[in-house]
C-alpha cells in the first residue's frame, strides 16, 4: 500500500507534464487531476485502521506525537501470597542512546476483556513511563486514560490490547501516550 501511495505522488508530481499533452489532446487536464486524487483518496487508507504489525512480543505507542515501539515486551505474574496482592505487570523496554520503559501494572481481576481506567489511587491499574540516560533520569505517572484488554487467549496464553494515557511527573511536565498496542504472552 505505501509502495502504491508512493508511484501516485510520482505521478502527480508528473502532472503538469502530462496536462501539457493532454492540452494539446484536449482532453481537460482537471479530470486528470481528479482522478488522481480519487484514486488516492480509495486506496490510500491510513494504515492505523489496523492494529499494528509485530512479531512477537511487542508494545507499540505514540509518545507525544512520536512513534515508540518496544525492543522488549514481557508480561509478569506477582503473587504476594493474598488475593488483594495478585497483579500482572505488562513492561515494555526501548534502547536508544537513552533506556525507555512503559510498565502497566493492572489487578489480576481486572486481567480479563474489557476496558480498564487508570486507578492509580487504588492501585488497581497504574502506569509509569521511565526515560534514563547515564543517572539522569525522568519518571511520569499516569494520572488518567486507560488500558483495554481486546483479546485474552486462554489457550496459547497471550493478550491482546490497547491504551492511551496522560502522564505527569514530579515538576508537573506532562507526557502523553496515545495509540498504544500491546500483543504479549502471559504467564500462568
Amino acid at each position: 500500500m505505501i509502495l502504491y501511495c508512493k508511484f501516485l505522488f510520482i505521478l502527480i508530481t508528473r502532472y503538469q507534464i502530462i496536462s501539457q499533452n493532454l492540452i494539446a489532446m484536449k482532453v481537460k487536464p482537471y479530470l486528470l487531476a481528479a482522478l488522481l486524487a480519487l484514486t488516492s483518496f480509495l486506496n490510500c487508507s491510513d494504515d492505523n485502521d489496523n492494529q499494528p504489525a509485530c512479531d512477537g512480543d511487542c508494545i507499540i505507542m505514540s509518545v507525544n506525537g512520536e512513534t515508540w515501539e518496544s525492543t522488549q515486551a514481557t508480561i509478569i505474574k506477582t503473587d504476594l501470597g493474598l488475593p488483594a496482592l495478585l497483579y500482572y505487570s505488562i513492561d515494555g523496554v526501548r534502547i536508544t542512546p537513552r533506556i525507555e520503559s512503559i510498565s502497566i501494572t493492572i489487578d489480576d481481576d481486572l486481567f480479563v476483556e474489557g476496558e480498564h481506567p487508570i486507578d492509580f489511587i487504588n492501585g488497581l491499574t497504574v502506569a509509569q513511563f521511565t526515560s534514563l540516560l547515564g543517572v539522569d533520569a525522568e519518571n511520569w505517572a499516569a494520572l488518567s486514560g486507560s488500558i483495554s484488554i481486546d483479546e485474552k487467549d486462554e489457550t496459547n496464553l497471550r493478550v491482546k490490547g490497547t491504551f492511551a494515557f496522560e502522564l505527569e511527573d514530579a515538576d508537573e511536565n506532562t507526557l502523553s501516550i496515545t495509540d498504544g498496542y500491546f500483543n504479549i504472552s502471559y504467564p500462568e
